[in-house]
């Protein structure tokens, strides 16, 4: 698994465009399969250790996978406001 941020991406060599890259994170498989939002951190967690993949199957399930999704969303919408407030708490500010 490598993790990069897709504005230092070649998205030519990848199935995604500018666009879906810069509204959600992205997971591609080695077989080609993208995943958006909550969706890719499952797959991500997928690829992890024995917890981490019991907790990505979790995010899928039917009834927690359309929370996982809110709540993706909200922290996304939200995430330059987190990113404050977590550097406040850990004394970075």
């Amino acid at each position: 698994m490598e993790i990069v941020a897709w504005q230092a991406t070649d998205l030519t060599r990848l199935p995604i465009d500018e666009q879906r890259a810069s509204e959600a994170v992205q997971w591609v498989g080695v077989d080609g399969d993208v995943r958006a939002g909550h969706e890719a951190i499952a797959a991500a967690l997928l690829a992890g250790g024995s917890l981490w993949r019991l907790c990505g199957r979790a995010l899928l399930l039917p009834g927690v996978s359309p929370l996982a999704a809110r709540g993706y969303r909200l922290v996304a919408a939200n995430r330059r406001y987190l990113s404050r407030l977590f550097r406040k708490l850990s004394g970075s500010a």
